[in-house]
């Protein structure tokens, strides 16, 4: 009778179990890793080379599963090379992700920073329909906006500004802007780090986005990344001969 050493050279079923059991987890791990390990991180993150390190691993597991295949059963080779071709196609778009990400993270900074004043907007959109139709007092505005939020203040901070100045707000409130002014007038903007912030122009920056332009929130509630070439064409006050637009409930 012909007997294996169990050390040195595993029967074949052995071989055909172990190497299973590595291809399969492979795959379920180069999934898991997928769809879990990005949504544990901040969306406007570059992906760090140990989620990269992740998929490496699940990639050489399938190695092993197809190289340990060899001498066994065949059934084994079609999982292992899905485990391949499924991490590897994990790993090419990982890396295109990391290395866009990496080349242009203002562009998901811009965005993140729209987001968060049209979500200021809505705190003061719900203040004025609470209070008779008017906008938080601008001296107070800041206060009043974040008991609505409650503890969390990510809203009032730009991702971009906050890479190099961890201040807690990163906007200011225009206090010539009524709930009847022309849709135009500017509402909310970018500043410099504070808190009930409130005035004009004087406030404006262009830093927070490495000068390329800073996001402006107007009265009709639409929000455009003005260049600093452009900043002369934004309006602050209603001009004397325009009409104050009605305020619908």
């Amino acid at each position: 009778m012909l007997l294996y050493n169990s050390q040195n050279n595993p029967p074949p079923a052995a071989r055909k179990t172990f190497c299973g059991h590595l291809a399969i987890s492979s795959i379920w791990l180069g999934i898991i890793g997928f769809l879990i390990i990005p949504l544990l991180l901040p969306s406007s993150f570059p992906t760090p080379p140990c989620i990269l390190i992740w998929w490496v691993f699940c990639l050489l597991l399938a190695l092993a599963a197809l190289l340990g295949a060899k001498k066994s059963p065949s059934s084994v080779r079609p999982w292992a090379f899905v485990g391949i071709l499924l991490n590897v196609a994990i790993l090419i778009f990982a890396t295109w992700l990391t290395y866009t990400t990496h080349q242009h993270p203002f562009i998901a900074y811009r965005v993140l920073c729209q987001s968060n004043l049209r979500s200021l907007r809505n705190g003061i959109v719900n203040y004025r329909l609470d209070h008779n139709n008017v906008y938080p007092p601008p001296d107070q505005w800041c206060d009043i906006l974040n008991r609505e939020f409650g503890p969390d203040e990510r809203m009032f901070v730009c991702r971009s500004a906050q890479r190099n100045d961890k201040g807690r707000c990163h906007y200011a409130m225009n206090p010539d802007c009524e709930p009847n002014s022309p849709p135009d007038i500017v509402l909310l903007f970018e500043t410099k780090p504070g808190w009930n912030q409130y005035g004009g122009s004087e406030l404006l920056t262009f830093d927070n986005h490495n000068g390329k332009g800073a996001n402006v929130l107007f009265n009709d509630g639409h929000v455009e990344f003005i260049k600093p070439k452009d900043a002369t064409k934004l309006k602050w006050k209603a001009e004397a001969n325009e009409t104050k637009q009605p305020v619908s409930r």
